[in-house]
């Protein structure tokens, strides 16, 4: 491997066809799209070189996002627009890069990730048949909402490699807003009319030291209130990194 070092930031999407792929699998992915494409990628040492491609915040299955990032580790001097366009013409449908650009950042972008956004379309029930629910029901799921919000502390048990423990999320929760839905478009142009799907969007601090995850948000939300919300998608708006108090893009 070089001792030169050049490395490039990349934007792109996670979109329906790949939502059911694992994170490993879009490593993989990657790694053998850059073959394919002839970059100049570089490589670990040892007995199985794997390409130096660092991701921002993994994804969960089944979630689509419109903004992933990587730093990718190359040997030589590429421009980051032709990397782009070399590179997309690679990769499946699904995954497509929107933006490159030479990467600044002393740290690398998963070290950098702070917080994310999420939309979280919710219903209160899975029978799609179901009548429309009152509009009191709905104004009552809203403010019951906003009063889970509004507690001092909010317990919630996560799930880690060393077992389960009780943890408060209220700190981890930026921003969180509700809407209902009568109508959404869930994939591409299908369209599913239900009256008691809501929107739920978020703001929620993300990254290596504290992660929220959007199921375990909704899970708290249930627990803390009489609610029993069900998820039907997930999908990611945004990733951001913390300067100086700030949250800004990472490209």
């Amino acid at each position: 491997m070089s001792k030169n070092k050049f490395n490039i930031r990349i934007h792109f999407i996670r979109g329906e066809e790949v939502k059911f792929i694992s994170h490993l699998d879009i490593m993989r992915t990657f790694g053998r799209a850059m073959r394919r494409a002839k970059i100049p990628v570089a490589y670990t040492q040892g007995f199985n070189p794997q390409p130096i491609i660092v991701f921002g915040l993994p994804l969960s299955v089944g979630v689509t996002s419109l903004t992933e990032y990587a730093d990718i580790e190359l040997t030589e001097t590429v421009s980051p627009e032709g990397l782009k366009d070399t590179l997309n013409k690679e990769l499946p449908a699904g995954l497509k890069i929107l933006n490159a650009d030479v990467k600044h950042d002393q740290k690398n972008i998963m070290s950098l990730i702070y917080a994310a956004s999420y939309e979280i379309f919710v219903c209160t029930e899975n029978n799609e048949t179901t009548s429309k629910i009152e509009t009191t029901n709905k104004n009552d799921i809203t403010n019951k909402i906003k009063k889970f919000l509004k507690k001092d502390t909010i317990e919630a048990i996560k799930e880690g490699k060393k077992g389960t423990k009780e943890i408060d999320i209220k700190p981890m929760i930026f921003d969180l807003d509700i809407k209902t839905m009568d109508k959404i478009n869930m994939i591409s142009n299908k369209y599913i009319d239900r009256g008691d799907v809501y929107k739920i969007t978020a703001l929620l601090r993300a990254g290596g030291e504290a992660n929220l995850k959007p199921d375990l948000l909704i899970s708290a939300i249930n627990k803390h209130t009489d609610l029993d919300l069900k998820i039907i998608r997930i999908h990611r708006t945004g990733l951001f990194i913390n300067k100086d108090g700030i949250l800004v893009k990472p490209l």
